[in-house]
């Protein structure tokens, strides 16, 4: 009985990591899941009434994390894709799929399309400063850099290969180093930090 506890609590977790590409609205609704949930937890909880305390504490364990991984899915399928970073990691992967070199221009990006893109290396980063961003345009001419639109000069989306991506509020892009090797007055300088 406890080794199914142990079974449903790690599979919650990986579906949580997206190791398991699954949605919860994939399945069954997301009202649904919390029935579902609710109703799971009671069963595991009678159930565990006559048995010891390991298979006891698994149940608890299990309940809690597949209740977490429900209200982290609910979350993220209400926040509207505000948060979903799929579609600009899937572009860098692609990107670099096809050898193009692909940097980061703020200095402070926390990985944050590596796992999501499966990324095969890691982006190149830059420290933020225009110079460097039009030092690795030029290096690299047919990579792409990118980066948050409040970084470059609104005239930027007027160059037809920019991508762009929303993601918490804001947009985030990917400029082909064309656009910035023919247009370095696009990078607005000092703003990146």
């Amino acid at each position: 009985m406890a080794i199914v506890f142990l079974f449903l609590a790690v599979a919650s977790g990986l579906l949580w990591q997206g190791i398991i590409p699954i949605k919860a609205t994939d399945v069954v609704p997301v009202h649904l899941s919390v029935v579902i949930v609710f109703i799971l937890s009671g069963v595991f909880l009678w159930m565990c009434n006559r048995s010891g305390l390991y298979t006891r504490l698994c149940a608890i364990a299990a309940i809690i994390n597949i209740s977490l991984v429900l209200c982290g899915k609910i979350t993220i399928a209400n926040s509207g894709g505000r948060y979903d970073v799929s579609p600009v990691s899937h572009e860098i992967a692609t990107l670099q799929q096809q050898g193009l070199p692909v940097a980061y221009a703020d200095g402070h990006y926390q990985a944050t399309f590596q796992f999501n893109g499966r990324l095969h290396y890691p982006l190149v980063l830059l420290d933020g400063k225009p110079s460097s961003i039009h030092h690795f345009a030029i290096q690299y001419p047919h990579g792409w850099i990118g980066g948050d639109l409040q970084d470059f000069t609104s005239d930027i989306l007027n160059y037809p290969e920019v991508k762009q991506f929303p993601y918490k509020g804001r947009i985030l892009i990917l400029v082909p180093n064309s656009a910035v090797v023919d247009h370095p007055r696009w990078i607005l300088e000092g703003h990146i930090e």
